[in-house]
């Protein structure tokens, strides 16, 4: 089995449609359309497949949406959001395993629930998941 080709695909919105066009293949043209974002990998993948003449498996794309209309930095703003979904995610553990640790330190010395809630900024009802 040979090994995947990926090629770098770029698509902005053209109306009702994003257009797609695959600098390496066929240079500034666009080549194709997808009616959602979420399908213009596979279009392009198909377009990909047909004129190099290859199997659909052995194409994978690499997504770039350009700035389009009032639309300005579109890619390195969402490369940026990703980026910020992982660093709050991880933030999100890190609170989570402080404040069971708490919580849990704070119920061996019998702090009421509605106190322990008081300090980490809580319902109540949370210090009881927290401490499941």
């Amino acid at each position: 089995m040979s090994k995947a080709i990926t090629y770098e695909i770029h698509t902005n919105r053209v109306g009702r449609w994003w257009e797609i066009t695959i600098p390496a293949l066929y240079g500034d043209d666009p080549c194709g359309q997808a009616r959602h974002l979420t399908d213009v990998g596979y279009e392009a993948r198909t377009i990909i497949a047909a004129k190099l003449d290859v199997p659909l498996s052995q194409v994978e794309t690499s997504l770039i949406v350009d700035d389009f209309g009032g639309a300005r930095d579109i890619q390195p703003r969402t490369e940026r959001i990703a980026a910020l979904r992982i660093q709050v995610d991880r933030l999100s553990g890190e609170l989570k395993a402080e404040q069971v640790a708490l919580v849990k330190e704070l119920r061996r010395e019998d702090v009421p629930d509605i106190d322990v809630a008081m300090l980490l900024g809580v319902a109540r009802q949370r210090v009881g998941q927290l401490a499941e």
